[in-house]
């Protein structure tokens, strides 16, 4: 075990000596990450396998739920992203504003321009 962990010390600082001077702490934390996820894997890996192997058989048992929980959450999301929008275009952004009205005329609205500055106006005003 002594000499496996001096040859890998010895590669470290090989590395370590390779890489530019001002980029050496970056290089030495992702070693260490490296390192650290290696020896969580090493004794952890087959628990993880395990786990993830019980996660897919519950996961293809019950796949209609979790469909419709994926489809509630994007459901969600995108009204979570569209309020957002709306308060910035009360708020009286100009981007957000033109954003809205690009999307009013493209499909599926295929509005022309002055029906859609007049729904994003409604918008703006709070109707």
């Amino acid at each position: 075990m002594t000499t496996y962990l001096v040859i890998a010390l010895l590669l470290v600082i090989i590395l370590l000596l390779c890489i530019p001077f001002r980029e050496r702490k970056n290089a030495a934390v992702s070693l260490l990450l490296l390192c650290a996820s290696i020896l969580i894997f090493h004794y952890y890996g087959a628990t993880i396998v395990g786990l993830t192997a019980l996660a897919a058989r519950w996961c293809a048992a019950h796949w209609k739920s979790m469909l419709g929980l994926a489809s509630v959450l994007a459901f969600f999301l995108m009204w979570l992203s569209d309020r957002k929008e709306n308060v910035a275009i009360r708020s009286g952004d100009a981007r957000a504003f033109n954003r809205r009205v690009e999307a009013f005329k493209s499909s599926p609205y295929n509005y022309d321009h002055e029906k859609a500055v007049a729904a994003a106006t409604r918008i703006k005003e709070g109707r």
